[in-house]
């Protein structure tokens, strides 16, 4: 026999035949349990059962599965591995990474194991998985080795070594086989079942002349089975429900009501529900029962899926997996594993707080926050920051000397007669790198936006032009003028703007050698505000665009598009280059003024003829440092500027890099 199972498994390891697949791929080949017990089939009719499976079944599947190779303390996604393709993409041509692994919990769920023919190339790497039905393969043990006896579409079976099957065991008593919750629990599943018959024969035989017909005299037998079945055909069931009975010779209708066990039928159902919650451990706010989930649990609820409940099923994945579809060859050095932050990725708002805070305590950078968000990488963004300054944590305790030229930030104020001077001299690099740092985010944002506006003007322009441009103008107006793209900007930029200010007055207020105030309700209320005028401040400029070439009458439905495709190209990085130094100016701004303090305009680098022409400036709180409609005409420039609107910090205009110091 050893010498059998020897030569089985040099067969494994040999390319198989694709085309006698369907010999063992019958997904309707489920044994029946026999002693009138439910089968998994059967009991899969079942709503709550369904429904349990599924949330298992899609969970599972849906969440990424990556390889990861491990190179002493550096850990990266092995995408060139040859197993990737398989497990992250396609196990096979007929199923999608997602439909395979949803079938083998599916599988695991109802039936206590998931199976799955592994395919080897010549290398005896894993080249694809087929699922395999449970009902058609049986584990054993032969001489102390573990085998699988295959039973095929013809009736035949087959001996397949251990290395031929990944086997997924849910819960069992041998370490053979698991254990089929539906077999196991199966007298929880015939009460539901039995429920459910009834409850069906409550509704199609049922009426609201529940009783029995009381006749003066003795009928005969034939006379009784021809009156109840007239009285049956003709009042019961739900077509003659409220129907009028007719009786005659004497007869009379003897109404008994619901009994006990109907009345009961309502409570019956609700508690079986819970019962097969109870077996897959699943939390009834999952399978659509919301009676005990409210706002402030149902968070909690969904946490527990995780670490109770799906933990277990994604370990049991996870290990068998390694253990067969990894090459000994490369144990050490690649392992298989999901990544659960699909299932922890909450609102935007509470997921960009958590970004925050990572990224403030140095354990995540800017490029690690964008890659969760499937963003491409920023230059600078693998930096890692500290809490109190935002600096490299390399920098830690390098404190820059009073004469020391801090490259882009131009030329500093140091106050030598205060003690806090290398703070000081410190802070408006953590503010600029804040920018830097929060770039990305803004930019995600107005990404967001962009799509939107894109899409829905475009809609609009292939429903109205070229023939309608007034019906066009009428919709923009409406569209801008309405509120909702309004609103649809502050749920976006809301998270982040509130985020970027208490970083900034955090800095700011560490800059300035004042006490520590954090997110007061006044500066929130400054930071909410903000965000109001950059969203009517947007829909103002877009407006403005688009009516612009309505005006401009040549071909809007030619033009519209292509600034279309100048927004969705350029807008993102513009409104977050923008908002980065307006946001980093206004907060800034806010907190030195309530310290008492005078606003000084500073450049950096080598800054434009406008912008040089403000260095040093210094105003107060009621002043400005351009008011709308003044000139700034420097030498050197390209004609005067005409200031639209009060500036009171920067940006001046369009790629404008100022920052906002004070006075000593």
């Amino acid at each position: 026999m050893a010498n059998i199972i020897g030569t089985i498994k040099n067969i494994a390891r040999r390319f198989l035949d694709l085309n006698q697949l369907d010999q063992w791929l019958a997904w309707n080949a489920g044994i029946p349990l026999g002693g009138g017990s439910v089968t998994p089939d059967a009991a899969m009719t079942t709503t709550a059962v369904f429904a349990c499976v599924r949330v298992l079944g899609e969970t599972v599947g849906s969440l990424p599965l990556h390889v990861y190779k491990k190179t002493g303390k550096m850990v990266e996604i092995a995408r060139d591995y040859p197993l990737y393709k398989v497990l992250h993409d396609r196990p096979n041509p007929r199923l999608s990474s997602m439909g395979f692994r949803e079938m083998l919990t599916g599988h695991m769920a109802l039936r206590g194991n998931g199976y799955a023919k592994i395919i080897y190339d010549g290398q005896y790497r894993t080249k694809a998985l087929y699922p395999i039905h449970p009902g058609r393969i049986k584990p054993m043990l032969v001489d102390g080795e573990k085998v699988y006896r295959v039973t095929m579409k013809n009736g035949s079976t087959e001996i397949w070594p251990e290395e031929m099957v990944l086997h997924l065991p849910a819960l069992n008593y041998d370490g053979l086989e698991g254990y089929s919750p539906i077999t196991v629990c199966n007298r929880t599943m015939r009460i539901t079942r039995s429920a459910e018959e009834y409850d069906e024969a409550f509704f199609t035989k049922g009426a609201t002349l529940d009783g029995f017909i009381r006749h003066p005299s003795r009928l005969s037998p034939d006379a009784r089975g021809k009156l109840k079945k007239y009285w049956e055909e003709n009042h019961t069931g739900v077509k003659n429900y409220h129907g009028i009975g007719v009786l005659d010779e004497g007869m009379e209708w003897q109404n008994v009501g619901l009994n006990p066990a109907d009345a009961q039928l309502l409570s019956t159902r609700e508690f079986q529900l819970e019962e097969i919650a109870r077996m897959f451990r699943i939390p009834l706010h999952m399978i659509q029962d919301m009676k005990g989930a409210t706002f402030s649990n149902i968070e909690q609820q969904s946490l527990d899926f995780l670490i109770h409940t799906m933990t277990p099923w994604l370990v049991r994945w996870e290990q068998e997996m390694n253990y067969m579809l990894i090459p000994e060859r490369d144990y050490g050095k690649y392992y298989i594993k999901f990544n659960v932050n699909g299932l922890l990725r909450a609102d935007t708002k509470t997921r960009y707080e958590s970004y925050a805070s990572a990224k403030q305590n140095g354990w995540m950078s800017a490029n690690d926050i964008r890659e969760l968000e499937d963003k491409n990488p920023v230059e600078g963004g693998d930096v890692y920051l500290v809490a109190v300054n935002m600096m490299p944590s390399t920098d830690v305790g390098k404190i820059p000397e009073s004469n020391e030229t801090v490259p882009g930030v131009g030329d500093v104020k140091r106050d030598l007669d205060r003690k806090d001077v290398e703070h000081r001299a410190r802070e408006p690099i953590t503010r600029l790198r804040l920018r830097e740092s929060y770039r990305g985010l803004f930019a995600d944002a107005a990404g967001r936006l962009t799509r939107k506006e894109v899409n829905d003007i475009g809609r609009a322009a292939k429903s109205y032009l070229p023939g309608d441009t007034s019906g066009f103008s009428d919709w923009v107006t409406g569209y801008y003028g309405d509120g909702k793209l309004q609103d649809y900007l502050k749920k976006n930029f809301a998270p982040v703007v509130n985020s970027y200010a208490e970083e900034i007055y955090a800095a700011a207020e560490v800059e300035a050698g004042i006490g520590a105030e954090g997110m007061t309700a006044e500066r929130q209320v400054y930071a909410d505000g903000y965000v109001d005028v950059l969203a009517a401040r947007h829909a103002g400029e877009s407006r403005g665009q688009m009516e612009a070439i309505i005006a401009d009458g040549e071909q809007p439905d030619e033009a519209i598009p292509a600034r279309l495709a100048e927004w969705e190209e350029k807008q993102p990085d513009k409104m977050a280059e923008r908002e980065v130094v307006d946001g980093d100016g206004a907060f800034t701004s806010l907190v030195f003024l309530a310290a008492g303090l005078k606003l000084v305009w500073r450049t950096r680098g080598d800054s434009c003829p406008y912008c040089t022409s403000l260095n040093g400036k210094v105003i107060s709180g009621s002043e400005s440092f351009a008011g709308d409609g003044d000139e700034i005409d420097p030498e050197g420039g390209n004609g005067p500027m005409i200031i639209h609107g009060i500036k009171k910090h920067p940006q001046l205009h369009r790629g404008c890099d100022c920052y906002i110091g004070y006075e000593v």
